[in-house]
């Protein structure tokens, strides 16, 4: 790591675990329900219904997280607001989303719900970045106005990912064999890139070794940042992960916010 990068502190999200335990959980419900069909002890189809009912809730709230994020997300006119944002000269909240193809390509709105509800609510301006490629995600950065940034991806702590339709086995990688952009790269070009405000990094953080590069963004595009002006984690974060983390982060934001132009009516 660069001897001039900022040092940061890593968020814990104990949501990151919630796959985990949705596993073990089926695991129990398989047991106890077979448990209780071959009629081993009486408690054990109780403790199967609940642990039925437990599994339901969490899939249940999965399906509506991953299909209200999508509704938000395609119903915002312009893809920004307000509908006449000029994001080159105006600064805004810019929220990136690193497109991935095939079965890697669900969930990837997941959380951005939450922050166009709030960024609305407040008046605060925003504009979503869909970006299929390095020199898309790299435009962003390059934005003087992309003052606060939100990335939406598949990574590691040192970099993003741009996942293609791949394979079912590629479901079971956790780090990446090769990186479509790697942070610390960015230091070559740092001219180009502004400092920013705020950075959030929504994908999974674990260290690497392939690449063993494992700067994130903060560190290289801000200086002398508090915790309240980034969010990286120290592991791997899921749907459920990234939709509570924005809504803990979306109470947080302030910014300045701005004035819809006046709509005139006939006689005015």
């Amino acid at each position: 790591m660069n001897n001039n990068a900022s040092e940061i502190k890593l968020s814990k999200n104990v949501f990151e675990y919630a796959y985990q335990l949705l596993f073990l959980l089926g695991c129990f419900f398989i047991f106890f329900g077979f448990s209780s069909i071959l009629n081993i002890d009486d408690i054990f189809y109780p403790l199967a219904v609940i642990c039925g009912i437990i599994i339901f809730s969490i899939v249940l709230f999965l399906i509506f997280i991953l299909t209200q994020s999508n509704d938000f997300v395609e119903s915002l006119d312009g893809q920004q607001y307000p509908k006449n944002l000029d994001y080159l000269n105006v600064d805004h909240d810019a929220i990136i989303i690193v497109k991935s193809k095939g079965v890697h390509s669900i969930g990837q709105y997941a959380g951005i719900d939450n922050l166009i509800e709030r960024f609305i609510i407040e008046k605060y301006p925003f504009k979503i970045y869909p970006c299929d490629n390095l020199t898309d995600f790299k435009s962003v950065l390059r934005n003087e106005n992309a003052r606060y940034i939100w990335i939406f991806s598949h990574g590691w702590r040192g970099g993003v990912v741009f996942k293609d339709a791949g394979k079912l086995s590629d479901l079971s990688i956790i780090r990446p064999k090769s990186a479509d952009l790697i942070y610390d790269e960015l230091r070559n070009e740092i001219p180009q890139f502004p400092k920013k405000l705020f950075i959030a990094q929504l994908h999974c953080n674990p260290k690497s070794d392939n690449p063993p590069i494992n700067t994130s963004l903060p560190e290289i595009l801000m200086e002398n940042p508090s915790e309240d002006d980034y969010y990286v984690t120290d592991g791997s974060l899921n749907h459920y992960a990234v939709w509570f983390a924005t809504r803990k982060l979306s109470f947080k934001i302030r910014r300045p916010s701005i004035k819809e132009p006046k709509t005139y009516e006939r006689g005015d």
